[in-house]
């Protein structure tokens, strides 16, 4: 595993969930930024460059799958995702898919089945 601490942006407007995930994940070593919706996200990716975006599908003001286009036509789409989903697992991968992201989990998901897929994401 590189020295260097990854950063992971999660966007969520479950705001329990966020807090729950980010205490998660910062106890695992990674530094976290949270955001209510994919507007605060913009604004986080704007002062940081984070390793991996977590996001819900359904937020407010617009859906996870605008914020993915987004990234695309902004030449973000480098910086991979990671979906975990409150949609049930039919529309969930469908949507995902759609949007061109492989990785997905749906809520309630266990911690070890988060870690396992973000260090498989990263390489860790």
């Amino acid at each position: 595993m590189s020295d260097k601490i990854k950063k992971i942006l999660i966007i969520d407007d479950d705001e329990d969930y966020q807090t729950l995930l980010s205490a998660l994940l910062t106890l695992d070593g990674y530094e976290t930024f949270t955001a209510y919706n994919p507007l605060d996200g913009i604004d986080i990716l704007e002062k940081e460059r984070p390793d991996l975006i977590i996001m819900e599908l359904m937020l407010p003001y617009f859906e996870g799958t605008r914020f993915i286009d987004w990234l695309e036509e902004e030449n973000r789409h480098a910086i991979p995702i990671l979906i975990i989903t409150s949609l049930n697992r039919h529309e969930g991968t469908k949507t995902a898919e759609a949007a061109n992201v492989k990785e997905i989990l749906f809520k309630p998901s266990h911690r070890t089945d988060i870690l396992y897929k973000i260090k498989n994401i990263l390489r860790e």
